[in-house]
């Protein structure tokens, strides 16, 4: 399950970057990562971690959503410049692929299910 989850997370992190590329911001990694987290919350897939455990979602409290999408936009600097001999849009899945599977196996999805689930 959690591969097919990561596999989803990698596509959805490259539909993000392919439409902050068309914006042309600088920064692109960054706010790719944080927009894949924030918009995360708005379109309430946050919330298949809280249905996952049989729970549900809470309303997240802007400052601590906010704190959390940065710390998203740097963990995608760090971990794209892994990625960053391949071409673009694979180095974008692979970051949003092994940030997710990295997020489940070191328990940082626990946390969130502590702060975000009811």
């Amino acid at each position: 399950m959690i591969i097919l989850e990561s596999l989803f997370v990698g596509i959805y992190s490259l539909v993000i970057y392919r439409i902050t590329r068309l914006t042309g911001i600088k920064n692109i990694v960054f706010v790719t990562g944080f927009f894949k987290h924030f918009l995360g919350y708005y379109s309430g897939l946050h919330g298949f971690y809280c249905t996952k455990f049989n729970l549900k979602a809470k309303k997240s409290q802007l400052y601590l959503l906010f704190m959390e999408s940065i710390l998203e936009g740097f963990l995608f600097m760090l971990f794209g410049k892994m990625f960053s001999s391949l071409n673009p849009d694979l180095s974008i899945f692979m970051t949003g692929f092994v940030l997710h599977t990295l997020s489940e196996v070191l328990g940082v999805h626990r946390y969130f299910i502590n702060y975000h689930c009811e």
